[in-house]
């Protein structure tokens, strides 16, 4: 019975709206109320698409805007007046090398400090106006009050034995400690010698980023980096440069700097194995830089003036305790190296394939 009386209900409802739908005035106002709901959804769509969305500011709290960091790796250069002009050229090999995309991770975090020497420098003055639109190159003199002392005449066999530092080398040396101690001021993560007569080898940049991250890999607490001869192509890290700077400070008379460096890394005095500990020095395998100067700024001797990039860095060319093993490391390019393993393949940096293009063209040896 329940379900009869449903089915009449729905017959009744049925026919009801049936009816009122011929009515005209339900007819009219089925068509204002469409008419008003048609209106409303155009006026939405024309406010949707007219309307600018907001913009959400993205943070990236991982990386500030390079300006606001501090130099990744730092060139120090100390540069005194010469009849040639070598510092420029020296520049020059560096600048062409930068990162120029604003999006490189190395962009203007690979800097250059410039330290004068001496009074009269016309090739300072001049590289101080060719790259002052340059925030990766910082020029400043040195401090006077450091480098004026002990400048007595020098005896007259000063280069007869050139393992005992003349007032010449002594003063270079205390020079080396002003510089370093103006770096540190940068903090950069890692710092760099560079005499102002040695050119970066062409693709050097590149492999001196491979060498940086590659040695973190190998040893991260490393105590140097060596690349080069002399005092050039040497890597300290920010916390060691004091410790060392210090070092030379205080021996200076015993041993030149490029004799005290290999003895402070190396961990060769007690004074210098007690800060060392068992901290290594890593060597790689290719030389990145290239002497022009005839003269040496440490020695005051003719130096060579050969091409010697990518030249192995082998006991004949640097000190043994420094050198690269090439039978210890011949499946790498740093040295210690972990043992060969063939199912692990190295990465290793090699010299350019081709032959680069021509270096700049650079002074002549005086």
């Amino acid at each position: 019975m329940a379900m009869f009386d449903q089915r009449l209900l729905r017959r009744a409802s049925r026919r009801a709206w049936a009816e009122a739908s011929t009515n005209p005035v339900v007819r009219v106002v089925s068509l204002m109320m469409l008419v008003v709901a048609m209106l409303s959804v155009l006026r939405l769509l024309y406010s949707s698409a007219t309307t600018p969305r907001p913009i959400i500011a993205v943070p990236n709290p991982t990386r500030a805007p390079p300006s606001e960091l501090p130099p990744y790796l730092l060139f120090g250069v100390p540069t005194l007046a010469r009849k040639t002009d070598y510092l420029n050229p020296t520049l020059d090999r560096i600048l062409e090398q930068l990162p120029e995309d604003p999006n490189d991770p190395m962009y203007r975090r690979i800097c250059v400090l410039i330290v004068k020497n001496g009074a009269k420098h016309s090739a300072f003055g001049k590289a101080q106006s060719r790259l002052s639109h340059r925030p990766e190159f910082i020029f400043v003199e040195n401090d006077a009050r450091l480098t004026a002392e002990d400048l007595e005449e020098p005896p007259a066999n000063e280069f007869i034995n050139p393992d005992v530092p003349s007032w010449r080398v002594r003063k270079q040396t205390r020079d080396i400690v002003s510089m370093m101690r103006l770096a540190y001021d940068l903090s950069p993560s890692y710092f760099m010698f560079l005499e102002d007569d040695f050119w970066l080898c062409p693709s050097g940049l590149e492999a001196i980023l491979h060498l940086l991250a590659k040695a973190y890999r190998y040893a991260p607490d490393w105590i140097a980096l060596v690349m080069a001869e002399g005092m050039n192509g040497i890597f300290l890290k920010r916390k060691d440069m004091p410790i060392f700077s210090d070092y030379l400070f205080e021996h200076q008379r015993r041993r030149p700097p490029d004799h005290l460096v290999v003895e402070w890394f190396a961990g060769e005095t007690e004074q210098s194995a007690s800060y060392r500990k068992d901290r290594p020095h890593l060597a790689f395998r290719y030389n990145l830089l290239r002497h022009r100067g005839a003269e040496s700024t440490l020695r005051g001797s003719i130096g060579g003036t050969e091409n010697s990039c990518y030249h192995v860095n082998d006991d004949g060319r640097m000190f043994n305790v420094e050198s690269f093993k090439v039978d210890e490391c011949d499946h790498d390019d740093v040295w210690p190296c972990p043992p060969h393993d063939p199912t692990r393949p190295v990465m290793n940096w090699a010299p350019p394939t081709q032959a680069p293009r021509p270096m700049l063209p650079g002074p002549p040896p005086p």
